[in-house]
């Protein structure tokens, strides 16, 4: 109520409002006239459950004045209240509705509109339209419906509580009927077509299955008559008459297809063009034999004339025409194929080009030349001669070149029938239409097939089939790598790639410590299977640390071959403090070629070192000395031992090995004869002093390590002393000295207070 102008007129008034105090004009507001005196405000779009401050306003030329704040609190939000419109203008694919949102339930609309469905009770998830987000009365027209259908709608308006549904009402569309169409102006006219097209208006209430356009030199034309298709739907189309005839009138109309029938647009009608000559492209040559080609062509236009024959003409000459050879192949547009044929003999060069007449006249295409083609030479196949396991003779003989020279001479050959050239062959290059030549690289007892063949440019030719059988050989083999090698043993094997062409009858490995093992020579392993391919057996009974030489090998009835060498070593033997020592069996045992270096017993125990002449002689228990005590004669000869080392429970030698016994000692000589002779034998044949005979057939490497008496060194490089471990009496045992000048091995007992070199046996 505007109790006073202040003496100037009010120009406006109302009321502002906001969500915190003291709202101006700057806030929302209501504009209600000019003047004094009450008005009354409508708030609208007001939020649910909120409190607002208020305040009436009035402006005059002096400012704007305010009245006194008043608050309230809208209600708790609720969804939207609305009704639906009832349906209007019903045909079989449409029909009008709406709503009216009575209210917004105090949150703001941010969706109106109708959903429609088949069945009762629509929702947002069915077909719907959006009409905006305001209070009060919407309309909309619902489309693409189907006809004679019964549709439910239920107008919605959606706020942030949800969405609310006005009643259901429910209608029936009509009938459907045939479509309706309207079509383009014609354009691009030529002597041979135009392009139009169309548009659907309305589907008829039934979806459609066809459309396009149709034309006739008659009026009126429909389906039945030349038409385009563009599939189904109602979008617009563009279409192209094509193949028309020149200066000729013709009638189009759009049409389209629904279950119903076929509705067509109104009629229009254009000229084309006057006609002219025809378009033709002349097609490649191909399938040129020595009398006859293919070509034709593609009547890519009629020119908007009628054809009258189609085809190709040809001539020895440049621009053959009608006047010459030709084909007469049809008479319409597209393409054609056109056989050649009654041409002259092979090498003659022919000019090519395709025709079309219409009732213009005849045009041509491009211009194509060829040569007819020679025949293949004529070939026969000679003899086989010189036959052996891996090769043979054979040649042939041109007995009609063809018509022109040859590229290409020689022999094929394969283990099947009728070989080609896509199998083995020979290229003989000698000159002339006759040769022989050697076919190498055969399997041994394998039956070949063999032509002989003749290539000119035009082509290969064969001479008649021979066959022949290759003379068995050896096998061919490789020695698998050696694996699994410990002191005594390893594995190794082979890989028979080939039997030669004769049964494999034995198959195995042989080895030795020379090189070049042989079957009768070395020592072997013979598999119990008798086939080629891949086979591994053990090399057992080997010695420790010693370098072998391996091959594997083969036997058939031509004979026996070997795999590649190979070679291996074998772990050694290793002593408590972790010395190396290479091994050898003489006369079935097993010893160390090398005298033993030790200062430990095999439990791991210490053996003192006593090197004071003075304390030796002393000693009644495991001592050892480099003899000298020069440690630079361990590296050829070993360490000296007293006997009480030899005989120590814990053991002298590493676990598993023994001090050689007297026994042992006498199974070694009597290997070779007798001990007058086995130092010969068993003597190295270094660092002994000359003159000696040594021979050292045995490998045995006994060395001149000389001893140690109780007070002093003797005898280095001149003789060797070495322990057993039996025992002669309370101050003796049994030993074996070797002489550089003797080839005698003496056998005799020596104070066990020396010190001697020691070979240990395997157990």
């Amino acid at each position: 109520n505007i109790t006073s102008d202040g003496g100037t007129p009010v120009t406006a008034r109302g009321i502002c409002w906001s969500t915190s105090p003291l709202p101006t004009i700057n806030n929302e507001l209501t504009i209600d006239g000019a003047g004094t005196g009450t008005f009354l405000s409508n708030l609208t779009e007001l939020l649910g459950s909120t409190t607002y401050y208020v305040r009436a306003y009035a402006i005059n030329s002096a400012g704007v004045s305010y009245g006194n704040q008043i608050t309230f609190t809208t209600l708790i939000p609720t969804t939207p209240t609305l009704t639906t419109t009832t349906v209007s203008s019903i045909t079989s694919v449409s029909g009008a509705t709406g709503g009216i949102v009575l209210n917004d339930g105090g949150s703001l609309l941010t969706a109106r509109g109708v959903v429609w469905d088949t069945k009762p009770n629509p929702d947002l998830s069915k077909n719907r339209t959006i009409n905006g987000s305001k209070i009060g009365v919407f309309f909309d027209t619902l489309r693409g419906l189907n006809g004679m259908t019964e549709y439910f709608i239920r107008s919605y308006a959606t706020n942030s509580l949800g969405t609310a549904y006005g009643n259901q009402i429910s209608f029936t569309t009509l009938m459907p009927i045939v479509p309706s169409v309207t079509i383009d102006p014609i354009s691009s006219v030529t002597n041979i077509s135009a392009n139009s097209g169309g548009a659907i208006t309305s589907d008829g209430g039934s979806a459609i299955i066809e459309k396009g356009i149709c034309w006739s030199l008659f009026p009126n034309p429909t389906i039945s008559n030349f038409r385009t298709t563009h599939g189904n739907g109602s979008t617009p189309f563009s279409s192209q008459m094509s193949d028309l005839y020149g200066d000729s009138v013709y009638y189009v109309r759009a049409y389209a297809t629904n279950a119903i029938g076929t509705g067509y647009s109104e009629q229009i009608s254009f000229t084309t063009l006057n006609s002219v000559l025809a378009t033709i492209i002349t097609n490649p040559i191909t399938s040129i034999t020595s009398n006859s080609a293919s070509s034709g062509g593609n009547v890519t236009s009629s020119g908007g004339g009628v054809i009258s024959a189609r085809g190709v003409v040809w001539n020895t000459s440049p621009s053959p025409d009608l006047s010459h050879f030709k084909t007469i192949d049809g008479s319409a547009t597209g393409s054609f194929t056109s056989l050649l044929t009654s041409l002259t003999p092979p090498g003659t060069t022919y000019y090519v080009r395709a025709y079309v007449t219409n009732n213009r006249g005849t045009a041509y295409g491009n211009e194509f030349t060829f040569k007819t083609l020679s025949v293949p030479p004529t070939v026969l196949t000679k003899n086989i001669t010189s036959i052996t396991a891996n090769s043979a003779v054979c040649g042939g003989t041109i007995t009609e070149p063809g018509g022109e020279a040859h590229t290409e001479k020689g022999l094929v050959y394969s283990t099947s029938n009728n070989p080609t050239i896509l199998d083995n062959k020979v290229i003989d290059n000698t000159v002339g239409l006759d040769w022989s030549t050697e076919i190498k690289g055969l399997k041994g007892n394998t039956e070949y097939f063999v032509r002989a063949y003749a290539i000119n440019s035009k082509g290969i030719a064969y001479g008649g089939l021979e066959s022949f059988v290759t003379s068995p050989t050896a096998p061919i083999l490789s020695t698998l790598v050696v694996s699994s090698i410990s002191q005594v043993s390893a594995v190794s094997g082979g890989n028979i790639s080939s039997d030669g062409g004769s049964p494999i009858t034995e198959r195995g490995i042989v080895w030795n410590k020379k090189g070049n093992p042989e079957v009768g020579l070395d020592d072997i392993n013979i598999d119990p299977l008798t086939t080629t391919g891949l086979f591994t057996l053990n090399l057992s009974d080997l010695n420790a640390g010693i370098t072998y030489y391996i091959r594997a090998y083969a036997t058939n009835a031509i004979g026996t071959t070997y795999g590649n060498q190979l070679t291996f070593t074998t772990e050694p033997v290793l002593d408590a403090v972790g010395n190396k020592y290479t091994t050898i069996t003489i006369n079935g045992k097993e010893w160390f070629k090398e005298n033993l270096k030790t200062t430990k017993y095999a439990n791991g125990d210490l053996i003192e070192n006593v090197s004071l002449p003075g304390e030796w002689g002393l000693r009644a228990t495991g001592a050892w000395v480099y003899y000298n005590n020069d440690v630079n004669n361990n590296i050829s000869f070993g360490k000296l031992y007293n006997w009480y080392a030899v005989s120590d429970l814990r053991g002298l030698c590493p676990t598993g090995w023994h001090v050689a016994q007297d026994a042992d000692w006498t199974s070694l000589t009597d290997n070779f004869g007798t001990d007058v002779a086995a130092g010969n034998e068993l003597k190295d044949t270094t660092l002994w002093i000359t003159p000696n005979s040594n021979s050292n057939e045995s490998d045995f490497r006994a060395l001149p390590g000389g001893g140690r008496g109780l007070l002093d060194f003797g005898d280095l490089s001149k003789k060797g002393f070495w322990w057993t471990s039996d025992s002669f009496d309370s101050s003796k045992s049994f030993a074996r000295r070797m002489e550089y000048d003797s080839d005698i091995v003496y056998r005799y007992s020596e104070n066990i207070k020396f010190g001697f070199s020691v070979r240990c046996v395997k157990d």
